[in-house]
């Protein structure tokens, strides 16, 4: 048995359109997705090495977890097959001949696929482009909604619950959802409201099970007990044996009934029917942390059939150089990787050992994700090795196998201790960004890391600093006589702030509307930031005389910059690529708010920053044609702040 490997028609002179591109892609995915069910159907299961006798192959995972190398094959299979169909004189009508029907349709298959595979903010980003053809389509609405609520982002989760409940929506998922933000945001009681009325509406057990855990949170443990018994009677059964939704409800309500070993069993059974929906079962984790932290001891046997596997990351090593890398260190390294209960591996790639465990985790059929200080084709130079250099061809390799490949600074060419301490922070930010989202623990491997050597540079190096860009909106709605007053009333107001606060900028600057300010810190720059939109928003500004409209939009980035003396104005200042990108962040944010880069959202859980958090927003066009680039909304949390300098 091998893989579907068809010999493509020689179609290499037909040029397909641009949707048409994008379908090959979708049927890349769709065909790896057959071929993968037909095998397990046939008994195979996943293999580090394909073995026809024990029915083992490497490439029964979903399509995302495949090697660069053969998606790239899949996707030109896919697309030599729409060029073959199209040279035989075949037309193949795109999916906005239908009115956008097929692009939405399309984009819930994939969005729920990716959120059944725990990426929410990927997903995100697809149901928001199967949106833009279908506005009010209530399913992808749902899933975006859905989307954001498991990226954290409970209150624009429960807007758009909401809205879809105004509009008359009232079937059990979408009033499901609106009760779930409000007991995400631990509103127990508006979310037993909402959760009740799904119940009463549609007997369901899903809604049935979190009123009764509702009710045992509120204090009503008897009334919750009766209607987890009535729930796990109305469960129970044949279909519920292949359900793991339905087996996890009969473990929550054996939790809420005292049947502690149940419970165990009943979660074992689900965890087992749900391997590998990584995000589910941390649903299931959280609900039953929640009922036990309230619960007996023994209660809390139950949490162990529901472990989820752990987020590790690999931070540099020796920096070896070898071309074939240590077979007895990529052995340790798998060792290392089962014995932690790993799923998903984060490495850098500056070393042997980064390799060593990127290969380890590839080969056990891990996610793996690589975080580069550079672009790959400067990674080698920047370590002073030739493209031809055995470790260059290595690096290579290893890199077409991962599932997702970052780089931490597109513009570097060259890596000084501070570059290297940017990617260090990023790929240990995105690593506990993704176990956040998981409700997963996180592993360190390897030992001290060169990568996080150099907390400072000499200048006129770099220096890793916090950005903060901010632009009044309104101020072109600004008569001349109102400047004075805009001067001195607003940005006097700003003045006071930033003398006052806790969170002083090391350098400010100011031309008309705009403010440009430097932090030491991504946690100063946050705070600063949600201070200056709530102080400007909470003013009434008519009565200064000026547009009641008046607000800034607020942008926050975090990279490595140069401080200098301004030839001009003989003042600090700090420039550099990086001083851009915050530039271009400012103009898209929403009045009022505050954006951040993923830069800015991964140092911050890197150095645990506290104060604010950063919820996704999606791949966003930033202004004047700079590109598209993750963003995170930057917003308040109530939480102690504790000081971390970069």
């Amino acid at each position: 048995m091998d893989r579907y490997r068809p010999s493509p028609i020689d179609a290499a002179g037909v040029k397909l359109p641009g949707e048409l591109e994008r379908l090959g892609e979708r049927l890349a995915r769709d065909t790896h997705e057959n071929w993968a069910k037909e095998r397990l159907a046939q008994g195979w299961t996943f293999g580090p090495r394909r073995d026809d006798g024990r029915k083992r192959h490497p490439c029964l995972v979903p399509y995302e977890r495949l090697p660069e190398s053969e998606k790239h094959h899949d996707r030109a299979i896919s697309t030599a097959t729409l060029k073959a169909i199209v040279s035989l004189g075949f037309r193949i009508v795109p999916p906005e001949a239908s009115g956008g029907t097929c692009l939405a349709e399309a984009a819930v298959r994939e969005g729920e696929r990716v959120l059944r595979s725990g990426e929410p903010l990927r997903a995100y980003d697809i149901l928001s482009q199967g949106l833009e053809s279908s506005p009010g389509h209530v399913r992808l609405r749902q899933l975006v909604a859905l989307s954001l609520a498991r990226s954290g982002a409970t209150e624009r989760a429960g807007a758009a619950a909401q809205a879809l409940v105004e509009e008359g929506h009232r079937d059990e998922e979408t009033l499901a959802l609106l009760a779930r933000t409000y007991k995400d945001r631990r509103q127990w009681k508006q979310a037993l409201r909402w959760y009740s009325l799904a119940y009463r509406l549609h007997k369901k057990y899903y809604a049935g099970i979190n009123v009764a855990s509702l009710l045992f949170l509120t204090g009503r443990r008897a009334k919750a007990a009766a209607v987890a018994a009535k729930v796990r009677r109305s469960c129970a059964g044949g279909a519920a044996a292949s359900d793991y939704w339905a087996q996890a409800t009969l473990g929550e309500a054996a939790l809420l009934l005292g049947r502690w070993d149940e419970a165990a069993q009943r979660y074992a059974a689900a965890s087992k029917l749900a391997q590998g929906r990584w995000t589910d079962i941390g649903s299931m984790r959280r609900q039953a942390r929640l009922l036990c932290g309230r619960l007996p001891a023994a209660a809390k046997t139950a949490l162990a059939a529901l472990a989820v596997p752990a987020v590790a990351w690999q931070l540099g090593g020796p920096p070896g150089r070898s071309g074939r890398g240590s077979a007895r260190l990529r052995a340790a390294a798998k060792a290392a990787l089962l014995e932690a209960g790993a799923g998903f591996v984060y490495a850098s790639a500056v070393s042997d050992a980064d390799l060593d465990v990127l290969e380890a985790a590839a080969d056990l059929g891990l996610e793996t994700q690589a975080v580069i200080p550079c672009p790959a084709d400067r990674l080698p130079a920047a370590l002073g090795l030739a493209a031809r250099h055995p470790w260059s061809r290595r690096l290579r390799k290893v890199l077409g196998r991962v599932s997702r490949l970052h780089v931490a600074n597109e513009f570097a060419g060259s890596l000084d201790p501070v570059q290297s301490r940017y990617c260090a922070l990023i790929l240990e930010g995105l690593a506990s960004l993704r176990a956040e989202s998981l409700g997963a623990g996180t592993v360190r491997l390897g030992g001290k890391s060169p990568l996080q050597g150099g907390m400072s540079a000499a200048r006129p190096g770099p220096r890793l600093m916090a950005l903060l860009f901010a632009d009044v909106v309104g101020f072109s709605k600004l008569r001349e006589e109102g400047v004075p007053r805009f001067v001195t009333d607003f940005l006097g107001s700003v003045g006071k702030l930033t003398a006052a606060g806790r969170h002083r900028p090391v350098m400010r600057n100011t031309w008309g509307d705009a403010l440009y300010l430097v932090f030491r810190t991504v946690e100063e720059a946050g705070r600063y930031a949600l201070a200056l939109a709530e102080r400007v928003g909470r003013e009434d500004w008519t009565r200064h005389g000026l547009p009641g409209t008046l607000s800034f939009r607020i942008a926050l980035h975090a990279g490595p910059v140069f401080e200098c003396i301004d030839p001009v104005s003989a003042a600090r200042n700090y420039v550099g690529t990086h001083v851009s990108r915050a530039a271009r962040i400012e103009p898209i944010t929403p009045p009022g708010q505050v954006y951040g880069s993923q830069a800015f959202a991964a140092l911050a859980a890197a150095q645990g920053a506290r104060g604010f958090s950063c919820e996704y927003v999606g791949q966003v066009p930033l202004a004047k044609k700079y590109g598209s680039f993750p963003l995170y909304h930057v917003r308040k949390a109530g939480r102690p702040a504790r000081a971390c300098r970069l």
